[in-house]
Protein backbone atom coordinates (compact mmCIF):
# COMPACT_ATOMS: atom_id res chain seq x y z
CA UNK A 1 0.00 0.00 0.00
CA UNK A 2 1.28 3.15 -0.85
CA UNK A 3 -0.09 6.71 0.77
CA UNK A 4 -2.59 8.37 -1.80
CA UNK A 5 -1.12 11.57 -3.49
CA UNK A 6 -3.13 12.29 -6.87
CA UNK A 7 -0.77 13.32 -9.41
CA UNK A 8 -1.24 14.01 -12.98
CA UNK A 9 -0.24 10.86 -15.61
CA UNK A 10 3.47 11.81 -17.24
CA UNK A 11 3.34 9.06 -19.60
CA UNK A 12 3.73 10.23 -23.40
CA UNK A 13 3.72 7.30 -25.08
CA UNK A 14 0.33 6.51 -27.01
CA UNK A 15 -1.42 3.04 -26.20
CA UNK A 16 -1.14 0.71 -29.72
CA UNK A 17 -4.52 -0.86 -30.29
CA UNK A 18 -4.52 -3.42 -33.05
CA UNK A 19 -7.45 -5.97 -33.02
CA UNK A 20 -9.63 -6.70 -35.85
CA UNK A 21 -11.82 -3.90 -35.83
CA UNK A 22 -10.03 -1.12 -34.24
CA UNK A 23 -6.75 -0.17 -34.97
CA UNK A 24 -5.40 3.18 -32.96
CA UNK A 25 -3.00 4.92 -31.25
CA UNK A 26 -4.61 5.99 -27.71
CA UNK A 27 -2.61 8.97 -25.35
CA UNK A 28 -3.27 8.95 -21.48
CA UNK A 29 -5.52 11.65 -21.74
CA UNK A 30 -8.10 9.82 -23.95
CA UNK A 31 -8.02 7.53 -21.29
CA UNK A 32 -10.43 7.29 -18.73
CA UNK A 33 -10.72 4.86 -15.63
CA UNK A 34 -13.58 4.06 -14.12
CA UNK A 35 -12.54 3.78 -10.78
CA UNK A 36 -9.90 6.39 -8.74
CA UNK A 37 -6.44 5.61 -8.90
CA UNK A 38 -5.68 3.03 -6.45
CA UNK A 39 -8.97 2.35 -4.81
CA UNK A 40 -9.12 -1.53 -5.50
CA UNK A 41 -6.63 -4.30 -4.22
CA UNK A 42 -6.55 -8.07 -5.05
CA UNK A 43 -4.22 -10.80 -4.11
CA UNK A 44 -3.92 -13.69 -6.30
CA UNK A 45 -1.96 -16.04 -3.74
CA UNK A 46 -5.44 -15.21 -0.93
CA UNK A 47 -7.98 -15.98 -3.14
CA UNK A 48 -6.32 -19.02 -5.28
CA UNK A 49 -5.85 -17.04 -8.67
CA UNK A 50 -9.62 -18.64 -8.99
CA UNK A 51 -9.23 -16.50 -12.79
CA UNK A 52 -6.62 -18.85 -13.65
CA UNK A 53 -9.22 -22.42 -13.03
CA UNK A 54 -10.53 -22.86 -16.53
CA UNK A 55 -11.44 -20.06 -17.71
CA UNK A 56 -9.09 -20.20 -20.99
CA UNK A 57 -6.98 -17.44 -21.97
CA UNK A 58 -6.20 -15.15 -25.73
CA UNK A 59 -2.89 -15.49 -26.72
CA UNK A 60 -0.64 -13.53 -29.23
CA UNK A 61 0.95 -15.42 -32.15
CA UNK A 62 4.42 -13.54 -30.76
CA UNK A 63 6.99 -13.79 -27.62
CA UNK A 64 4.23 -14.92 -26.05
CA UNK A 65 3.60 -18.37 -28.12
CA UNK A 66 7.13 -18.98 -28.04
CA UNK A 67 7.67 -18.42 -24.30
CA UNK A 68 4.54 -21.06 -23.78
CA UNK A 69 5.84 -23.85 -26.33
CA UNK A 70 9.09 -23.10 -25.24
CA UNK A 71 7.90 -24.37 -21.89
CA UNK A 72 5.68 -26.64 -23.26
CA UNK A 73 5.20 -27.62 -26.59
CA UNK A 74 2.00 -29.89 -25.91
CA UNK A 75 0.41 -27.13 -25.07
CA UNK A 76 -0.53 -26.38 -29.00
CA UNK A 77 -3.01 -28.85 -28.48
CA UNK A 78 -5.34 -27.09 -26.35
CA UNK A 79 -5.56 -23.94 -29.12
CA UNK A 80 -8.00 -22.85 -30.78
CA UNK A 81 -8.47 -20.13 -33.44
CA UNK A 82 -9.95 -16.75 -31.67
CA UNK A 83 -13.73 -15.83 -32.80
CA UNK A 84 -13.90 -13.13 -35.31
CA UNK A 85 -13.20 -9.84 -33.50
CA UNK A 86 -11.10 -11.30 -30.62
CA UNK A 87 -8.26 -10.03 -32.39
CA UNK A 88 -5.68 -10.23 -34.94
CA UNK A 89 -3.33 -13.06 -34.54
CA UNK A 90 -4.81 -15.17 -31.71
CA UNK A 91 -5.35 -18.53 -30.61
CA UNK A 92 -7.56 -19.30 -27.78
CA UNK A 93 -6.06 -21.48 -24.58
CA UNK A 94 -9.10 -23.34 -23.12
CA UNK A 95 -6.97 -24.19 -19.81
CA UNK A 96 -8.74 -26.94 -17.31
CA UNK A 97 -10.66 -26.60 -14.49
CA UNK A 98 -8.17 -27.65 -11.73
CA UNK A 99 -5.72 -24.62 -12.96
CA UNK A 100 -3.70 -23.01 -16.20
CA UNK A 101 -1.36 -25.24 -17.52
CA UNK A 102 1.11 -22.65 -16.06
CA UNK A 103 -0.14 -22.03 -12.80
CA UNK A 104 2.27 -22.85 -9.71
CA UNK A 105 1.42 -24.57 -6.65
CA UNK A 106 1.83 -21.45 -4.96
CA UNK A 107 -0.60 -20.05 -6.72
CA UNK A 108 1.47 -17.97 -9.03
CA UNK A 109 2.06 -17.89 -13.08
CA UNK A 110 4.94 -19.99 -13.96
CA UNK A 111 5.38 -17.77 -17.08
CA UNK A 112 5.70 -14.64 -15.32
CA UNK A 113 8.25 -16.24 -12.78
CA UNK A 114 10.53 -17.90 -15.43
CA UNK A 115 10.39 -14.69 -18.45
CA UNK A 116 8.67 -11.53 -16.59
CA UNK A 117 5.88 -9.87 -16.28
CA UNK A 118 5.85 -8.31 -20.05
CA UNK A 119 5.64 -12.31 -21.38
CA UNK A 120 2.61 -12.82 -19.67
CA UNK A 121 -0.71 -13.40 -22.35
CA UNK A 122 -2.06 -9.97 -22.99
CA UNK A 123 -5.41 -11.27 -21.01
CA UNK A 124 -3.50 -12.34 -17.86
CA UNK A 125 -1.31 -9.27 -18.07
CA UNK A 126 -3.90 -6.54 -18.21
CA UNK A 127 -6.32 -8.23 -15.70
CA UNK A 128 -8.35 -7.84 -13.93
CA UNK A 129 -8.56 -4.19 -15.04
CA UNK A 130 -9.34 -5.98 -19.14
CA UNK A 131 -12.88 -5.11 -19.50
CA UNK A 132 -11.74 -2.22 -21.84
CA UNK A 133 -14.62 -0.14 -24.35
CA UNK A 134 -13.90 2.38 -27.12
CA UNK A 135 -16.06 5.15 -27.17
CA UNK A 136 -15.36 7.44 -30.43
CA UNK A 137 -11.58 8.17 -29.78
CA UNK A 138 -11.72 7.34 -25.86
CA UNK A 139 -9.97 3.88 -24.00
CA UNK A 140 -12.67 3.23 -20.87
CA UNK A 141 -10.93 1.07 -18.71
CA UNK A 142 -13.02 -1.33 -16.52
CA UNK A 143 -12.06 -4.25 -13.77
CA UNK A 144 -13.76 -7.35 -14.37
CA UNK A 145 -16.90 -7.48 -12.95
CA UNK A 146 -16.94 -10.70 -11.19
CA UNK A 147 -13.96 -13.30 -11.54
CA UNK A 148 -11.66 -11.19 -8.97
CA UNK A 149 -12.50 -10.89 -5.43
CA UNK A 150 -11.71 -7.27 -5.55
CA UNK A 151 -12.09 -5.40 -2.41
CA UNK A 152 -12.18 -1.24 -1.51
CA UNK A 153 -9.07 0.53 -0.59
CA UNK A 154 -10.48 3.36 1.53
CA UNK A 155 -8.63 6.43 3.63
CA UNK A 156 -5.12 7.67 2.32
CA UNK A 157 -4.02 4.63 1.35
CA UNK A 158 -3.73 3.69 -2.43
CA UNK A 159 -3.11 -0.11 -3.94
CA UNK A 160 0.07 0.52 -6.59
CA UNK A 161 -1.54 -2.48 -8.95
CA UNK A 162 -4.33 -0.35 -9.31
CA UNK A 163 -3.04 3.43 -9.72
CA UNK A 164 -4.04 4.64 -13.06
CA UNK A 165 -0.25 5.40 -13.88
CA UNK A 166 0.84 1.65 -13.25
CA UNK A 167 -2.13 0.63 -15.51
CA UNK A 168 -0.96 2.95 -18.46
CA UNK A 169 2.69 1.63 -18.08
CA UNK A 170 1.41 -1.77 -18.42
CA UNK A 171 -1.23 -0.82 -21.26
CA UNK A 172 1.41 0.69 -22.97
CA UNK A 173 4.06 -2.19 -22.63
CA UNK A 174 2.91 -4.19 -25.54
CA UNK A 175 0.05 -3.36 -28.48
CA UNK A 176 -3.44 -4.63 -27.02
CA UNK A 177 -4.78 -6.90 -29.65
CA UNK A 178 -7.65 -8.29 -27.68
CA UNK A 179 -10.72 -7.28 -29.27
CA UNK A 180 -12.46 -4.33 -28.12
CA UNK A 181 -15.93 -3.28 -28.48
CA UNK A 182 -17.13 0.19 -28.93
CA UNK A 183 -20.17 1.78 -26.98
CA UNK A 184 -22.04 4.78 -27.09
CA UNK A 185 -23.69 7.29 -24.65
CA UNK A 186 -26.36 9.11 -23.49
CA UNK A 187 -24.53 12.03 -23.05
CA UNK A 188 -25.04 14.58 -25.85
CA UNK A 189 -21.11 13.77 -27.27
CA UNK A 190 -17.86 11.45 -25.98
CA UNK A 191 -16.00 14.84 -24.88
CA UNK A 192 -18.87 15.91 -22.66
CA UNK A 193 -19.67 12.12 -20.98
CA UNK A 194 -15.30 11.65 -20.42
CA UNK A 195 -15.48 15.06 -19.04
CA UNK A 196 -18.86 14.50 -16.93
CA UNK A 197 -17.66 11.34 -15.48
CA UNK A 198 -14.43 12.14 -14.67
CA UNK A 199 -15.97 14.83 -12.51
CA UNK A 200 -17.88 11.51 -10.79
CA UNK A 201 -14.47 10.08 -10.13
CA UNK A 202 -13.29 12.83 -8.53
CA UNK A 203 -16.22 13.19 -6.61
CA UNK A 204 -15.86 9.84 -5.05
CA UNK A 205 -13.09 10.50 -3.73
CA UNK A 206 -14.20 13.52 -1.43
CA UNK A 207 -17.54 11.41 -0.16
CA UNK A 208 -15.27 8.16 0.24
CA UNK A 209 -13.79 10.10 3.37
CA UNK A 210 -17.70 11.36 4.23
CA UNK A 211 -19.45 7.62 3.44
CA UNK A 212 -22.50 9.33 3.36
CA UNK A 213 -24.15 7.86 -0.28
CA UNK A 214 -27.51 10.41 -0.05
CA UNK A 215 -25.42 13.29 0.19
CA UNK A 216 -23.09 11.73 -2.90
CA UNK A 217 -26.24 10.85 -4.69
CA UNK A 218 -27.34 14.67 -4.35
CA UNK A 219 -23.60 15.79 -5.70
CA UNK A 220 -23.28 13.10 -8.29
CA UNK A 221 -26.18 15.36 -10.10
CA UNK A 222 -24.96 18.91 -9.43
CA UNK A 223 -21.39 17.96 -10.44
CA UNK A 224 -22.92 16.23 -14.17
CA UNK A 225 -25.47 19.33 -13.49
CA UNK A 226 -22.15 21.32 -14.95
CA UNK A 227 -21.83 19.44 -18.45
CA UNK A 228 -23.72 20.48 -21.46
CA UNK A 229 -26.74 17.73 -20.68
CA UNK A 230 -29.82 19.68 -20.04
CA UNK A 231 -32.29 19.53 -16.83
CA UNK A 232 -29.33 18.32 -14.83
CA UNK A 233 -28.81 19.24 -10.93
CA UNK A 234 -31.82 20.01 -10.42
CA UNK A 235 -31.82 17.16 -7.45
CA UNK A 236 -31.88 18.61 -3.49
CA UNK A 237 -31.39 16.84 -0.35
CA UNK A 238 -35.20 16.58 0.10
CA UNK A 239 -36.49 15.26 -3.26
CA UNK A 240 -33.29 12.25 -3.01
CA UNK A 241 -34.37 11.70 0.98
CA UNK A 242 -38.21 11.39 -0.03
CA UNK A 243 -37.20 9.59 -3.18
CA UNK A 244 -35.12 6.94 -0.87
CA UNK A 245 -38.19 6.72 1.32
CA UNK A 246 -40.57 5.67 -1.38
CA UNK A 247 -38.15 2.93 -2.46
CA UNK A 248 -37.99 1.47 1.13
CA UNK A 249 -41.95 1.85 1.12
CA UNK A 250 -42.42 0.06 -2.02
CA UNK A 251 -39.23 -3.04 -1.19
CA UNK A 252 -40.53 -3.19 2.42
CA UNK A 253 -36.73 -1.84 3.05
CA UNK A 254 -36.14 -1.06 6.83
CA UNK A 255 -34.78 2.70 7.85
CA UNK A 256 -31.79 1.52 9.60
CA UNK A 257 -30.34 0.23 6.43
CA UNK A 258 -28.80 3.76 5.87
CA UNK A 259 -26.56 3.19 8.78
CA UNK A 260 -24.13 0.98 7.19
CA UNK A 261 -20.92 2.82 6.99
CA UNK A 262 -18.92 0.00 5.04
CA UNK A 263 -21.62 0.09 2.47
CA UNK A 264 -21.63 3.37 1.77
CA UNK A 265 -17.87 3.87 1.35
CA UNK A 266 -18.26 0.86 -0.73
CA UNK A 267 -20.88 2.35 -3.44
CA UNK A 268 -19.14 5.53 -3.57
CA UNK A 269 -15.63 3.94 -4.66
CA UNK A 270 -17.52 1.71 -7.20
CA UNK A 271 -20.33 4.49 -8.51
CA UNK A 272 -17.90 5.26 -11.43
CA UNK A 273 -17.64 1.94 -12.52
CA UNK A 274 -21.30 1.17 -12.11
CA UNK A 275 -22.15 4.71 -13.66
CA UNK A 276 -19.96 3.44 -16.71
CA UNK A 277 -22.21 0.34 -17.41
CA UNK A 278 -25.33 2.72 -17.94
CA UNK A 279 -24.40 5.84 -19.33
CA UNK A 280 -21.78 3.68 -21.72
CA UNK A 281 -24.14 1.13 -23.70
CA UNK A 282 -22.51 -1.36 -25.43
CA UNK A 283 -23.46 -1.06 -28.95
CA UNK A 284 -25.92 -3.15 -30.47
CA UNK A 285 -26.09 -5.17 -27.05
CA UNK A 286 -29.11 -5.70 -25.25
CA UNK A 287 -30.26 -7.11 -21.89
CA UNK A 288 -33.42 -9.02 -21.11
CA UNK A 289 -34.51 -8.59 -24.44
CA UNK A 290 -34.40 -4.98 -24.92
CA UNK A 291 -31.93 -2.15 -24.97
CA UNK A 292 -30.25 -0.39 -21.09
CA UNK A 293 -32.43 3.12 -21.95
CA UNK A 294 -31.93 5.72 -19.04
CA UNK A 295 -31.17 9.58 -18.95
CA UNK A 296 -27.92 10.63 -17.44
CA UNK A 297 -29.78 12.70 -14.62
CA UNK A 298 -31.78 9.26 -13.48
CA UNK A 299 -29.06 6.99 -13.26
CA UNK A 300 -27.62 8.38 -9.34
CA UNK A 301 -31.31 7.63 -8.98
CA UNK A 302 -31.18 3.70 -10.06
CA UNK A 303 -27.94 3.78 -7.71
CA UNK A 304 -29.38 5.00 -4.76
CA UNK A 305 -31.91 2.09 -5.30
CA UNK A 306 -29.03 -0.37 -5.45
CA UNK A 307 -27.36 1.28 -2.13
CA UNK A 308 -30.20 0.68 -0.70
CA UNK A 309 -30.97 -3.44 -1.55
CA UNK A 310 -26.83 -3.44 -0.69
CA UNK A 311 -27.67 -2.36 1.91
CA UNK A 312 -30.45 -4.59 2.97
CA UNK A 313 -28.16 -7.74 1.70
CA UNK A 314 -25.97 -6.59 4.45
CA UNK A 315 -28.25 -6.45 7.12
CA UNK A 316 -29.64 -9.92 6.39
CA UNK A 317 -26.01 -11.83 6.06
CA UNK A 318 -22.69 -12.10 8.46
CA UNK A 319 -20.33 -11.10 6.07
CA UNK A 320 -19.68 -7.16 4.37
CA UNK A 321 -20.45 -6.58 1.10
CA UNK A 322 -17.42 -6.29 -1.87
CA UNK A 323 -16.78 -5.60 -5.21
CA UNK A 324 -18.78 -8.85 -6.54
CA UNK A 325 -21.10 -8.34 -3.78
CA UNK A 326 -22.42 -5.18 -5.52
CA UNK A 327 -21.58 -6.30 -9.55
CA UNK A 328 -23.94 -9.99 -8.77
CA UNK A 329 -26.81 -7.60 -6.92
CA UNK A 330 -26.21 -4.96 -9.56
CA UNK A 331 -27.27 -7.76 -12.74
CA UNK A 332 -29.85 -9.47 -10.60
CA UNK A 333 -32.02 -6.39 -9.78
CA UNK A 334 -30.86 -4.36 -13.10
CA UNK A 335 -34.84 -4.25 -14.67
CA UNK A 336 -35.77 -3.02 -10.97
CA UNK A 337 -33.16 -0.28 -11.36
CA UNK A 338 -33.96 0.80 -14.32
CA UNK A 339 -38.11 0.82 -13.23
CA UNK A 340 -37.27 2.62 -10.24
CA UNK A 341 -34.96 5.49 -11.79
CA UNK A 342 -38.57 6.52 -13.33
CA UNK A 343 -40.78 6.09 -10.02
CA UNK A 344 -41.72 9.97 -9.66
CA UNK A 345 -42.25 10.12 -13.56
CA UNK A 346 -45.30 9.72 -15.43
CA UNK A 347 -44.44 6.98 -17.37
CA UNK A 348 -46.46 5.55 -20.55
CA UNK A 349 -46.30 2.15 -22.39
CA UNK A 350 -44.39 2.48 -25.57
CA UNK A 351 -47.16 2.81 -28.04
CA UNK A 352 -45.05 -0.05 -31.08
CA UNK A 353 -43.93 -2.36 -27.25
CA UNK A 354 -45.57 -5.69 -27.36
CA UNK A 355 -47.65 -6.27 -24.50
CA UNK A 356 -46.89 -9.81 -23.11
CA UNK A 357 -49.90 -11.64 -21.37
CA UNK A 358 -49.38 -12.37 -17.86
CA UNK A 359 -47.42 -15.44 -16.69
CA UNK A 360 -49.13 -15.59 -13.20
CA UNK A 361 -51.50 -18.36 -11.98
CA UNK A 362 -52.64 -16.19 -9.06
CA UNK A 363 -55.59 -14.32 -10.00
CA UNK A 364 -54.56 -11.58 -7.57
CA UNK A 365 -51.38 -11.04 -9.22
CA UNK A 366 -53.02 -11.37 -12.90
CA UNK A 367 -55.31 -8.72 -11.55
CA UNK A 368 -52.26 -6.47 -10.59
CA UNK A 369 -51.27 -6.65 -13.67
CA UNK A 370 -53.99 -6.16 -15.51
CA UNK A 371 -54.31 -2.86 -13.49
CA UNK A 372 -50.90 -1.81 -14.07
CA UNK A 373 -50.58 -2.29 -17.92
CA UNK A 374 -54.13 -0.43 -18.33
CA UNK A 375 -52.33 2.55 -16.46
CA UNK A 376 -49.38 2.95 -18.16
CA UNK A 377 -51.46 2.14 -21.17
CA UNK A 378 -51.17 5.63 -23.62
CA UNK A 379 -54.59 7.45 -25.33
CA UNK A 380 -55.61 10.50 -26.57
CA UNK A 381 -57.55 11.23 -22.98
CA UNK A 382 -55.13 10.80 -21.08
CA UNK A 383 -53.39 14.10 -20.96
CA UNK A 384 -50.59 13.08 -17.84
CA UNK A 385 -50.81 9.94 -16.75
CA UNK A 386 -50.32 8.81 -12.80
CA UNK A 387 -46.62 8.61 -11.48
CA UNK A 388 -44.91 5.46 -11.26
CA UNK A 389 -44.78 5.04 -7.77
CA UNK A 390 -48.36 6.45 -7.26
CA UNK A 391 -48.99 3.23 -10.17
CA UNK A 392 -47.05 0.95 -7.74
CA UNK A 393 -48.11 2.23 -5.14
CA UNK A 394 -51.54 1.47 -5.48
CA UNK A 395 -51.58 -1.62 -7.26
CA UNK A 396 -48.27 -3.70 -6.23
CA UNK A 397 -47.49 -2.99 -3.03
CA UNK A 398 -46.16 -6.40 -1.83
CA UNK A 399 -47.40 -7.60 1.38
CA UNK A 400 -45.57 -11.09 1.22
CA UNK A 401 -42.97 -13.00 -0.12
CA UNK A 402 -44.87 -13.11 -3.36
CA UNK A 403 -45.73 -9.68 -3.73
CA UNK A 404 -41.48 -8.80 -3.44
CA UNK A 405 -41.36 -11.63 -6.44
CA UNK A 406 -44.38 -10.00 -8.39
CA UNK A 407 -42.43 -6.68 -8.14
CA UNK A 408 -38.95 -7.83 -9.79
CA UNK A 409 -40.73 -10.20 -12.03
CA UNK A 410 -43.01 -6.64 -13.30
CA UNK A 411 -39.95 -5.27 -13.54
CA UNK A 412 -38.48 -7.42 -15.75
CA UNK A 413 -41.70 -7.47 -18.28
CA UNK A 414 -41.70 -3.48 -17.88
CA UNK A 415 -37.82 -3.51 -19.00
CA UNK A 416 -37.35 -1.26 -22.09
CA UNK A 417 -41.06 -1.23 -22.76
CA UNK A 418 -42.26 2.24 -20.80
CA UNK A 419 -41.15 5.91 -21.56
CA UNK A 420 -41.31 8.93 -19.88
CA UNK A 421 -44.59 10.64 -21.12
CA UNK A 422 -44.18 13.34 -23.49
CA UNK A 423 -41.08 11.44 -25.04
CA UNK A 424 -41.01 11.07 -28.59
CA UNK A 425 -38.02 8.48 -28.51
CA UNK A 426 -39.30 5.32 -31.07
CA UNK A 427 -39.15 2.20 -30.20
CA UNK A 428 -36.60 0.19 -31.86
CA UNK A 429 -36.88 -3.43 -31.23
CA UNK A 430 -37.60 -5.71 -33.95
CA UNK A 431 -41.02 -7.44 -33.26
CA UNK A 432 -42.23 -10.16 -34.88
CA UNK A 433 -45.99 -9.81 -37.21
CA UNK A 434 -47.80 -12.38 -35.04
CA UNK A 435 -46.78 -10.69 -31.59
CA UNK A 436 -47.53 -7.29 -33.09
CA UNK A 437 -51.38 -8.92 -34.19
CA UNK A 438 -51.70 -10.42 -30.67
CA UNK A 439 -50.57 -7.40 -28.62
CA UNK A 440 -53.04 -5.14 -30.86
CA UNK A 441 -55.92 -7.29 -29.72
CA UNK A 442 -54.33 -7.42 -26.13
CA UNK A 443 -54.11 -3.45 -26.38
CA UNK A 444 -57.72 -3.21 -27.67
CA UNK A 445 -59.04 -6.15 -24.67
CA UNK A 446 -57.18 -3.83 -21.84
CA UNK A 447 -59.27 -0.85 -22.65
CA UNK A 448 -62.98 -2.54 -23.40
CA UNK A 449 -63.73 -5.60 -21.73
CA UNK A 450 -64.24 -6.02 -18.62
CA UNK A 451 -61.84 -7.03 -15.76
CA UNK A 452 -63.17 -10.47 -14.50
CA UNK A 453 -63.95 -11.75 -18.08
CA UNK A 454 -60.53 -10.69 -19.27
CA UNK A 455 -59.09 -12.97 -16.03
CA UNK A 456 -60.75 -15.98 -17.43
CA UNK A 457 -59.54 -15.00 -21.10
CA UNK A 458 -55.82 -15.17 -19.81
CA UNK A 459 -56.40 -18.53 -17.76
CA UNK A 460 -57.72 -20.05 -20.60
CA UNK A 461 -54.71 -19.01 -22.75
CA UNK A 462 -52.29 -20.26 -20.16
CA UNK A 463 -53.82 -23.26 -20.08
CA UNK A 464 -53.68 -24.01 -23.57
CA UNK A 465 -50.56 -22.78 -23.93
CA UNK A 466 -49.47 -25.34 -21.12
CA UNK A 467 -51.32 -27.99 -22.91
CA UNK A 468 -50.01 -27.41 -26.54
CA UNK A 469 -46.43 -27.56 -24.81
CA UNK A 470 -47.31 -30.74 -23.01
CA UNK A 471 -48.36 -32.52 -25.89
CA UNK A 472 -44.92 -31.11 -28.05
CA UNK A 473 -43.01 -32.77 -24.72
CA UNK A 474 -45.29 -36.15 -25.31
CA UNK A 475 -44.55 -36.11 -28.71
CA UNK A 476 -40.69 -35.36 -28.35
CA UNK A 477 -40.34 -38.17 -26.00
CA UNK A 478 -42.03 -40.57 -28.38
CA UNK A 479 -39.91 -40.05 -31.11
CA UNK A 480 -36.67 -40.00 -29.00
CA UNK A 481 -37.72 -43.62 -27.93
CA UNK A 482 -38.23 -45.08 -31.69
Amino acid sequence: MTTHSPSAVTIHQPIRLLGRKLTADVFPDRVYFAFGSGRLTYDCVSCGAKCCHGHGYLLNQDVELERQLARSPSVALFFERGKEGEGANQYLVKNCPSGCFFLTSSGMCGVQIDHGYDAKPETCRLFPFNNLRWLDGYLIVRPHPNLCPLEIVGGKEVNKRSEHHELLEAMCLKPIQNGIDQCETSYESPGAAIAAERRIVALSEEFLAKGDYLSFTVAQTAAVGQSTVKGMGEKTGEDVHRYAADVCRLLRIPGTVFDNDHVSRTMIAMTPYLRSQLVFSDCGAAASGARIEISVERVPLALLSLYLIVSTAASIGPTAPHFQTVTRLYDDFLPLLILFAHLHDSMVWHAEAPVPFPAWDSPDLQRRYMRIIRALQPGPARKRPARLYDILHEHAMPEDADGLIFLKELARGLFGHLKVHGNHNKWTERVDVRVRIQSAIHRWALGHIDEGVLGSLYARTRNHRGNSAKARDAGASVGGGS
